[in-house]
């Protein structure tokens, strides 16, 4: 992004929402759309490896 380049202090405050260009807010938003993402598939992934092996720790005491 070019926002540190051409930051006027007088549009409003430094990385505020209206101190932003509308291609620079759709970067800024999108970046955190692609955050939020990111965040939920490495939960989903973490679910799953917990599951599993929840599920094989189970399968080992029932062969005990």
């Amino acid at each position: 992004m070019n926002y540190d380049n051409f930051y006027d202090k007088s549009k409003g405050e430094y990385w505020s929402l209206e101190s932003m260009s509308l291609e620079q807010k759709v970067n800024y938003i999108g970046l955190n759309i692609w955050h939020m993402i990111n965040l939920l598939v490495i939960g989903y992934l973490i679910y799953i490896v917990i599951k599993t092996i929840g599920k094989n720790i189970l399968e080992i005491r029932r062969e005990k």
